[in-house]
């Protein structure tokens, strides 16, 4: 006769649901929104600017020559470029 073995189930209940809990920040709000003014400038008339400038030097470096265009311009005119204030560089490479 084959021998009997008595099983017995064990049943477990359910994990419990991890609840997280609510963590209130450590600073206050404020009410409303806060805004920021930033300043910048527009240039309206380069003629009022330079006419300016040459009255008053300090302003003198608010008008930024392009570099870029000018030796664009030397590299096209070559031997016959002559904008004033400026010197044709020439280099042997």
């Amino acid at each position: 006769m084959a021998t009997e073995i008595n099983q017995i189930a064990i049943v477990q209940p359910p994990p419990a649901p991890i609840v997280a809990k609510k963590i209130e920040p450590s600073f206050t709000k404020t009410s409303g929104f806060k805004t920021r003014t930033i300043y910048s400038c527009k240039i309206l008339d380069i003629d009022a600017l330079r006419s300016a400038a040459i009255q008053d030097t300090s302003l003198l470096k608010y008008l930024i020559a392009d570099e870029k265009a000018l030796n664009t311009e030397a590299a096209d005119k070559k031997e016959e470029f002559t904008i004033p204030g400026c010197e044709l560089v020439r280099r042997v490479v």
